[in-house]
């Protein structure tokens, strides 16, 4: 009976050692990825009144070339609901601008988008999600009311930048089309700064 007792003690400190120590390498692993820039925790923000949530994160581990001069690459990422309104011209042209926040860089020209991601995402009748790149006559989306889904005229993203001041880009995605919309936007695209420049992303 004590023997018994016994080996079942050691059984029970055996597995708490065990989960201990996979607590322990779970959590140095962690600590590991984000000192690497291997694992990365984005952050979306919404402005108060006109930008959907978005942040701005550098890929720690990763840089672009181009004719031997090294710049810092940055991944962006959003979402928003799309509205379409047809006040301007009832019954004819719908149209939807998404603001996604403002990315102010400390030094050097206009972001430069190097890949894209980006998705619409729409309803196609009761139990279907379609997802689709932006792209005009291309991006599938929702037709306003629940029915079955549809290709848009034109959507999408741009960074607008008039160069006053140049560090100010504006990301937004545009959309057009000739009958009611809607949809949600996944933004996630990748793009490169001078090396060393510093990025904000602010929103209103």
């Amino acid at each position: 009976m004590a023997t018994g007792l016994k080996r079942s003690s050691i059984l029970t400190e055996f597995a708490s050692k065990r989960t201990q120590l996979w607590q322990y390498l779970n959590a140095s692993i962690e600590t590991f990825l984000k000192d690497a820039g291997l694992r990365t925790t984005a952050t979306l923000v919404e402005g108060p009144t006109n930008d959907w949530p978005c942040s701005a994160t550098r890929c720690a581990n990763e840089t672009y070339v181009r004719d031997g001069v090294t710049y810092d690459v940055w991944r962006y990422q959003a979402q928003g609901p799309l509205q379409a309104d047809d006040s301007a011209s009832p019954g004819v042209q719908w149209v939807s601008t998404n603001e996604f926040g403002t990315v102010n860089v400390s030094k050097g020209g206009a972001i430069e988008i190097i890949s894209d991601s980006s998705l619409v995402s729409a309803q196609d009748g009761a139990n279907t999600i379609d997802r689709t790149p932006l792209a005009n006559d291309a991006s599938l989306v929702g037709d306003g009311a629940g029915g079955a889904s549809q290709f848009i005229q034109v959507l999408y993203l741009t960074v607008y930048n008039d160069s006053a001041p140049l560090t100010e880009n504006w990301v937004r995605v545009q959309g057009v089309n000739n009958a009611d919309y809607d949809g949600n936007l996944n933004i996630d695209f990748k793009f490169i700064v001078e090396q060393g420049a510093t990025v904000e992303v602010t929103v209103s």
